[in-house]
């Protein structure tokens, strides 16, 4: 009898060893090319992402309230690559097109936004370039990286880089030789900034200084070539929650690593319905949900790929999204 009994508590506390601490959840989204650089607004209680597809692209936003995403497009305006809402000035947004970025007029409802500027700034570079991740520091400082549109087993020249901007210094260089900007994120309690170049297939932490927004000393704090992920994975979208852990989006695996940057150690493995995830980012009105955007190629993924995820479960939180400061 006590055989059994011992025999049954070990075969429960197996179990519980692997009972997943997360849930991951496909909500009502439609299917997109390529998803990215989610931004929540804890305001309208919205997460704004678009789908950066050549041929036609669409600025989103999912309605936590009502559970379901809109989208729009823009005449004319074919590579849209991020949103970002404009602090002080409801329902419009800086906007990024290829290389240049405009100021928007969406109501986030209707299926068409409208350009208000022609241009607030743009990128000098190489025309085959596009501005690709993008987000704002605590200040509403405007951070943003370029990247070559060429595949990271055949792109050789560091051409891209890495930007700032603010009204006052106009668009600053934070540094080059960069072949594809991806993730981004502060952990706000150190001062510490992370950044990825998928082509690079690491995590580089750098000293941000609060004051001017410059970034310092670069060291590398992860490399992919070091974890156990499919051949060919890259480092995408990269988000922090308020314990100061990283989380990455590991594009060509099926997962999404959370990572203490102090210690480098990997604290948590996310199993994805797909290999495709491309960002991530904490919201919802707790702001502990985990959103994943997510990519659709050429119909070989599986169901659920392009459509937007959450997860839940993963007891902590992070941080809303900052509007842009364009005064």
């Amino acid at each position: 009898m006590l055989r059994s009994i011992s025999i049954l508590i070990v075969s429960l506390c197996l179990l519980v060893s692997f009972v997943q601490p997360y849930d991951v959840e496909q909500l009502p989204s439609p299917q997109c090319g390529n998803s990215k650089n989610p931004h929540w607004d804890q305001n309208t209680r919205s997460l704004y992402y678009v789908d950066v597809v050549a041929s036609k692209s669409y600025l989103l936003r999912y309605d936590y309230d009502e559970n379901r995403v809109y989208q729009a497009t823009i005449d004319n305006a074919t590579t849209l690559v991020f949103m970002l809402p404009i602090e002080g000035a409801p329902n419009h947004f800086l906007v990024g097109i290829d290389l240049k970025a405009v100021t928007v007029f969406w109501d986030g409802r209707s299926p068409k936004a409208v350009v208000n500027s022609t241009s607030v700034f743009e990128i000098d570079e190489d025309s085959s370039h596009r501005i690709n991740v993008v987000k704002t520091d605590r200040f509403g400082r405007f951070y943003g990286g370029s990247s070559t549109m060429k595949s990271c087993a055949t792109v050789t020249v560091e051409t891209a880089a890495f930007y700032k901007y603010t009204k006052s210094t106009g668009l600053i260089k934070n540094f080059g030789d960069v072949l594809r900007s991806n993730g981004l994120t502060w952990n706000r309690s150190s001062n510490k900034f992370y950044y990825a170049d998928s082509c690079d297939y690491n995590v580089v932490e750098f000293d941000w200084d609060p004051d001017t927004g410059n970034l310092t000393n670069g060291t590398e704090i992860f490399s992919l070539a070091e974890y156990d992920t499919k051949p060919g994975s890259v480092i995408d979208g990269i988000t922090g929650d308020l314990d100061g852990n990283i989380y990455m989006a590991i594009y060509g695996d099926n997962q999404i690593i959370k990572l203490n940057p102090t210690t480098r150690e990997v604290l948590l493995k996310i199993d994805m319905p797909m290999n495709q995830s491309v960002g991530v980012e904490f919201g919802g009105p707790n702001l502990d949900i985990l959103f994943v955007t997510t990519r659709y190629i050429d119909g070989k993924q599986p169901n659920g790929s392009g459509h937007l995820f959450k997860i839940t479960g993963l007891k902590t939180t992070g941080h809303a999204g900052v509007k842009v400061d364009l005064s």
